[in-house]
C-alpha cells in the first residue's frame, strides 16, 4: 500500500490577489511505502506526563533510571530533582535527591499507532500500552515505616483456628480485590531498562519477520489495524459478536432507528439477545436507538 501526499490550491480566495497562481498549478505527489510492524506492539509504550511541564526544554529531562514489570504493564522512571524548581539545600533534610514517576494505565479508546518516516518508508507500530506517569509517594510510606517502633512479639500461644473451605464466589471476590491486585504487582520483580537519548536510537529496519507490507486493497489494510482487545465478557456467546456487528451496521448512518425495524433485520435472534447486543453499540434516545459514541453526549 502507498500513501499519496497531495498539496494543491483549492480556494482562490485564500491567497492574495497579487500572488501569481502559476506556482500552484504543479501539484506535489509523493509515493510512500507503508510497513506495519505488529510484532513490536508489545514493546511499545506511550508515556504521558500530565503533571509535568514540557521536559524538552530542560537539560535533565532524560531519566537516570527506568524499570518495568512486563506482566502487569507497570513502568517507573527516576529523574533528577529540577534545580530551577527545588531548593537543593533542603534535599538532604528530606532525603530526596531524585523523584520517581509511576505509571497508571490508561484504557485504549481508539486505534493508535506510532509512526516513523525514514527513507520514504512509513513504519507503523500498533500501540497497545498507554500510561500516565505520576509522582510516586512511596518515600513517605518508607519514612513512616522507619519511624514506627516495632512492638515486642507476644510469646503466648495462640489457639488453633479452623477455617472453612473458600467458596468459588469468595475466591473470585478475593482475586478481584485491590489487596490481591496490589500483592500480585508487588510480587513481580522490576526489570531494569537501558536509557538512551532519542538521537542515539536508530530506526527499526523493516524486515519480513517484523514488518508487513500489505498488498491488499484499502479495506483489508484498515481491517488489519484492528488490534484492540475484545470486550471481556464471559456471558457473551460467539453469535453475540455477529449481532453487535449487524446492529452497528444498521445504525452506522447516525439516524434514530426504532426497535421494531432492528428486530425485522434479525428474525432468527431472540429479543433479549438483540437488546444485549444493542447495549454494546447503541444508546436509547426517546424510544429509538442511536449508535453509541464517546464523542457524543445524549441527554
Amino acid at each position: 500500500m502507498a500513501v499519496r501526499l497531495k498539496q494543491e490550491a483549492e480556494d482562490d480566495d485564500y491567497f492574495p490577489q497579487d500572488v501569481e497562481m502559476d506556482v500552484f498549478h504543479d501539484e506535489v505527489v509523493q509515493e510512500i511505502e507503508v510497513f506495519l510492524c505488529p510484532e513490536l506492539a508489545s514493546q511499545m509504550y506511550l508515556l504521558q506526563y500530565p503533571l509535568q511541564q514540557d521536559p524538552t526544554n530542560h537539560h535533565d529531562s532524560l531519566p537516570k533510571q527506568a524499570r518495568i514489570k512486563p506482566q502487569h504493564g507497570l513502568v517507573e522512571m527516576t529523574h533528577d530533582m529540577p534545580r530551577s524548581m527545588f531548593a537543593m539545600d533542603s534535599s538532604p533534610h528530606w532525603g530526596m535527591k531524585d523523584r520517581t514517576f509511576t505509571s497508571h494505565t490508561v484504557p485504549l479508546q481508539t486505534h493508535m499507532c506510532l509512526g516513523q518516516l525514514r527513507d520514504n518508508r512509513l513504519q507503523l507500530f500498533p500501540l497497545n500500552h498507554i500510561a500516565q506517569m505520576r509522582p510516586s509517594l512511596d518515600h513517605i510510606n518508607t519514612e513512616m515505616e522507619a519511624s514506627e517502633t516495632k512492638e515486642p512479639e507476644d510469646d503466648t500461644k495462640k489457639p488453633v483456628v479452623f477455617q472453612r473451605r473458600e467458596s468459588e464466589r469468595a475466591a473470585m471476590a478475593r482475586r478481584s480485590s485491590y489487596a490481591y491486585k496490589k500483592a500480585s504487582e508487588d510480587a513481580e520483580e522490576w526489570n531494569e531498562l537501558l536509557v538512551k537519548p532519542a538521537s542515539s536510537i536508530r530506526g527499526v529496519a523493516p524486515t519480513s519477520s517484523t514488518c508487513v507490507l500489505p498488498n491488499s486493497n484499502h479495506k483489508e489494510y484498515l481491517e488489519s489495524l484492528n488490534y484492540m482487545p475484545a470486550v471481556e465478557s464471559s456471558n457473551e456467546a460467539p453469535t453475540q459478536n455477529g449481532l453487535v456487528k449487524q446492529m452497528s451496521e444498521l445504525l452506522h448512518k447516525g439516524l434514530p432507528v426504532p426497535f421494531s425495524i432492528l428486530r425485522m433485520h434479525a428474525p432468527d435472534a431472540d429479543e433479549f439477545d438483540i437488546l444485549e447486543a444493542l447495549s454494546f453499540c447503541a444508546v436509547q434516545v426517546q424510544g429509538n436507538y442511536l449508535l453509541n459514541s464517546q464523542r457524543l453526549r445524549y441527554h
